[in-house]
């Protein structure tokens, strides 16, 4: 008798426990519902997932170098193995903003096709004028969302600015704007 006893009063910490816990989840969940709207959670939420999904380099062909803006996932269809072994952005950015990559004719037209050429632009240029700080202060708004209207081509020449000094964009999947990932 005793022992049951004992057993039984050894379930109560346990079920106590137990039941702490829960209610710390459930004031945790809480608190994170009521907080998303936040600027911090949105900071915390880019600052943790970010992902560029342009890269800006630049490639050679037929004696020529142009600059393009490919998507991360299909600049590996052109790279050449001693860069395409490279399987983390902190080893391959460095190299992709050093190096100009030779290509093939097949390369090259596929990379028009997908429309990836950069070429100057005026507006963005006029903005510029050898300072980043320009144009993340006058084209973007204080939460780093593209607050001006671009064409394509002016977009392109942007993102490829923004990422041979450090910032990278991506495009908000419902709205398809440019915004920095990494403020």
């Amino acid at each position: 008798m005793q022992k049951e006893r004992n057993i039984v009063e050894g379930k109560y910490p346990k079920n106590c426990w137990n039941k702490i816990i829960l209610m710390l989840g459930i004031n945790l969940l809480f608190v994170m519902c009521v907080h998303k709207t936040s600027e911090r959670y949105e900071d915390m939420f880019v600052d943790s997932t970010w992902q560029s999904p342009f890269v800006a380099m630049n490639i050679e062909y037929k004696d020529s170098v142009y600059s393009i803006v490919p998507r991360e996932g299909d600049m590996y269809l052109f790279l050449n193995d001693g860069v395409a072994n490279k399987k983390y952005r902190y080893e391959l950015f460095p190299i992709l903003l050093e190096q100009t990559l030779g290509i093939d004719s097949i390369t090259f037209c596929s990379l028009k096709e997908m429309d990836c050429m950069v070429t100057p632009q005026p507006y963005i240029d006029s903005i510029y004028k050898g300072k980043v700080e320009n144009l993340i202060s006058l084209l973007f708004n204080e939460k780093g969302v593209l607050s001006v209207g671009l064409s394509y081509p002016e977009e392109k020449y942007l993102i490829y600015l923004l990422f041979h000094h450090g910032v990278y964009l991506n495009t908000d999947c419902e709205t398809g704007v440019l915004y920095i990932l990494n403020k």
